[in-house]
């Protein structure tokens, strides 16, 4: 007896932000031709005694694409420290929002040939990018060297719920977010340069079957809607 099968997808999408200025520190954000570590400060390093502080544009953008999204918009919100220890994390944390994101509970409908579907939209959250690792050959060895220029720029992270059933069906909801961010004028959402990255979350499931499976694979940092 075959089984026949389902995809079922969630999406993760990080937005970068065209802001002037990082998230938490008022360093200018890097462009492609600055050399490494020439954009950074004692607060988006993370050393000690350094306080940062909330970059308000960045805040604002966050709304509009939530508002955009159908979301709801928290009144009251707040960030978190999620740990986890990268060596381009300098602080072994990001800061990010989990509890109470600004933006929640939204949607946005594609449409596949004559139909219309609804994707759900979990959250819209804002947090900081880490820095970049580049693995090199130097001298005849092997390293990995460590650019905190991207550190603490400011990213939108939204989440949708697994409401996704194919690749053409992920390709057109990723092609209206695109333009809604365009039009938004928050970013510029050019996945060749990093602005736009896409983490789908599959699963497999028996057609017919309700509930997901005890797993899921996360593809990371996808940069082409092929």
């Amino acid at each position: 007896m075959n089984t026949k099968y389902e995809t079922v997808v969630g999406m993760e999408i990080h937005v970068e932000l065209n802001t002037t200025t990082k998230m938490f520190c008022r360093c200018n954000v890097p462009t492609l031709t600055d050399k490494p570590n020439t954009r950074t400060c004692p607060v988006c390093l993370g050393l000690p005694g350094a306080l940062p502080f909330p970059n308000k544009k960045a805040i604002e953008s966050c709304i509009q694409i939530g508002l955009a999204l159908n979301c709801t918009i928290n009144q009251e919100s707040f960030f978190e420290r999620k740990n986890y220890f990268y060596p381009d994390l300098a602080k072994g944390f990001q800061t990010s929002q989990f509890l109470h994101p600004f933006g929640e509970k939204g949607y946005l409908d594609i449409k596949l040939g004559k139909e219309i579907k609804r994707i759900g939209i979990t959250r819209v959250h804002m947090e900081e990018d880490t820095g970049k690792l580049t693995h090199a050959t130097v001298d005849g060895k092997e390293v990995s060297l460590i650019d905190f220029n991207r550190s603490s720029v400011p990213l939108v992270e939204i989440v949708t719920e697994p409401d996704i059933r194919s690749g053409e069906e992920a390709k057109a909801f990723l092609s209206e977010l695109q333009k809604i961010i365009r039009y938004l004028g928050v970013s510029d959402a050019d996945m060749e340069k990093g602005h736009m990255r896409l983490e789908p979350n599959i699963s497999l499931r028996p057609v017919g079957q309700t509930t997901l499976a005890p797993y899921k694979v996360e593809v990371k940092n996808i940069n082409s809607f092929r």
